[in-house]
């Protein structure tokens, strides 16, 4: 039995594509040929499925098995952050939640109130939220795969939450799944699960927030493995403590504010800087660029652009940027700017005049970090009144040049037991579209 190409974005390959080859999405998935295949349950509910000519079973929908497939050409690219970015805004357009608005969202689960709920009822939920959205004034997921959409989102959600398959899942697991990965802006998102994190009176606990993180960081988890230890991996007290340090927070209050909390992660912690890159992916997708590409001569440049601040007239497109072409050491990466929409001839003019300033001094200027580094937070002083600040003094290109070299690096962990040694990461992002 064979499966089709499912669809991924034209950005998201490393390379462009064979003209030849056809990578059509959900609709022609679902009309193909699917023979052989039956979707069973367990006791508990958990859907499985089995293939009666191969004789075999999987967790999986083979349509999203194919899917995970296709994803692994992603892994080219060289740049944790853009890397993660890329495979979920994949996913959030193959499974349709592209188009279910969070209102949806909100609805359906405001009348759960468990903490706990089975999968036959988590499948009931999801499946609602796409009928609700498809029925109601919001736009929505074509009638004809709204069942579809939905049993493939789940299947998502249960490898990302319940990957040992309990028959068990957190609501607010299911809440933040679903939130992420539906349309609403970067800042509506945040706002919806401070309030259904928080206290009821404007703020949010150590605890709460601790648990916010941990369901967040299980998603990169799913989706580049090993290499999402880059964004704290499962140890959040680091990442916790980077939100009270930032508040600046007295040591024996256990809580921040909604403007704290908020502020936080507008701020970009590292470890959810791939949720607002998805976010700049998706405003750039079918942004032209009046430029040419200096690697692979591709006019105009679509999706990201990213000019060099080190050399004049030098700009790449984002499949050549994400591979590392057109840079002698992938470090130098941290001399290019990410443009997610066209410059203004302002925009142009102060450009040329940072080229000319680093082609003229020998020693560049440090730029503020773009967002908060794990490991930037100074701990020393936890016992005083307020928290520490932030110590680094390394642009946001450099720290994003050292959580992908130590994402590469704890690829190698498998094969060998050294410590992994952080160097460098990826561009500045341009501060206009934070």
């Amino acid at each position: 039995m064979e499966f089709p190409y499912l669809h991924i974005p034209r950005e998201s390959t490393i390379r462009k594509p064979p003209a030849t080859r056809r990578m059509p999405g959900i609709e022609e998935s679902e009309n193909s040929d699917m023979d052989g295949w039956e979707r069973a349950e367990t006791n508990t509910g958990i859907p499985y499925y089995i293939n009666n000519v191969e004789k075999k079973t999987q967790w999986d929908h083979p349509l999203l098995k194919q899917l995970i497939k296709e994803l692994e050409d992603l892994d080219r690219i060289r740049f944790i952050a853009y890397k993660t970015a890329m495979k979920l805004r994949a996913v959030q357009k193959f499974v349709r939640m592209s188009l279910v608005k969070l209102r949806a969202v909100k609805e359906i689960l405001s009348t759960v109130d468990r903490d706990t709920i089975d999968v036959r009822d988590a499948h009931d939920l999801v499946s609602r939220v796409y009928h609700l959205d498809k029925d109601g004034t919001w736009g929505g997921v074509d009638d004809t795969h709204v069942d579809l959409c939905a049993e493939l989102m789940l299947n998502w959600l249960l490898n990302v939450y319940d990957h040992g398959r309990t028959g068990k899942i957190r609501t607010q697991s299911l809440r933040v799944g679903l939130t992420l990965l539906s349309q609403a802006t970067l800042n509506d998102k945040y706002l919806y699960l401070f309030l259904e994190h928080g206290d009821g009176k404007g703020r949010i606990s150590r605890e709460s927030v601790a648990h916010l993180m941990l369901d967040m960081l299980l998603i990169p988890r799913q989706l580049v493995k090993a290499e999402s230890q880059a964004f704290g991996g499962s140890n959040v007290e680091p990442i916790v403590q980077s939100c009270f340090d930032y508040a600046r927070v007295k040591a024996e209050i256990g809580h921040v504010t909604y403007n704290q909390f908020i502020s936080w992660l507008l701020a970009e912690p590292q470890a959810i800087v791939w949720l607002p890159t998805m976010h700049r992916l998706s405003a750039a997708e079918s942004v032209k660029h009046d430029v040419k590409c200096n690697e692979c001569k591709s006019y105009p440049i679509v999706g990201f652009r990213f000019r060099s601040m080190k050399h004049l007239n030098l700009d790449l497109c984002q499949n050549c940027f994400f591979s590392g072409c057109g840079m002698k050491n992938i470090a130098n990466a941290r001399y290019f700017q990410e443009y997610c929409v066209p410059t203004s001839s302002g925009e142009d003019v102060k450009d040329f005049a940072r080229v000319l300033r680093n082609k003229l001094t020998k020693k560049h200027r440090t730029q503020k970090p773009k967002f908060i580094p794990i490991a930037a937070v100074d701990h020393s002083d936890r016992s005083g009144g307020s928290a520490a600040t932030p110590v680094s003094t390394k642009s946001s290109s450099e720290v994003h040049s050292e959580i992908n070299d130590l994402s590469l690096r704890l690829r190698e962990l498998e094969e060998t037991p050294r410590a992994p040694r952080p160097e460098g990461w990826g561009p500045r992002r341009d501060a206009k579209y934070e």
